[in-house]
């Protein structure tokens, strides 16, 4: 995952399989990320190792999700085309 620093604002790319979701949020908060200032979560493509913690992702730190269709179907089960 990567954090993009946008103004004061942080988009995250990619979520990890979901495995280890609380660390990554541990990571952002040590790397002095404020989980309030992470806005946005993109996707770059389906593969489990780089979307499955996509929900988890989303719910905790209540983030917009942008990706492609197929790919949002992961994080939002109810998106439709």
């Amino acid at each position: 995952m990567y954090a993009i620093d946008s103004v004061g604002e942080f988009v995250l790319v990619d979520s990890g399989c979901g495995v280890q979701t609380g660390r990554l949020i541990a990571n952002l908060k040590t790397d002095g990320i404020p989980l309030d200032s992470v806005a946005m979560l993109v996707l770059t493509h389906g593969h489990l190792d780089h979307s499955g913690g996509a929900r988890q992702l989303r719910d905790r730190l209540h983030l917009k999700v942008a990706a492609s269709v197929p790919t949002a179907v992961l994080s939002k089960p109810e998106t439709k085309k």
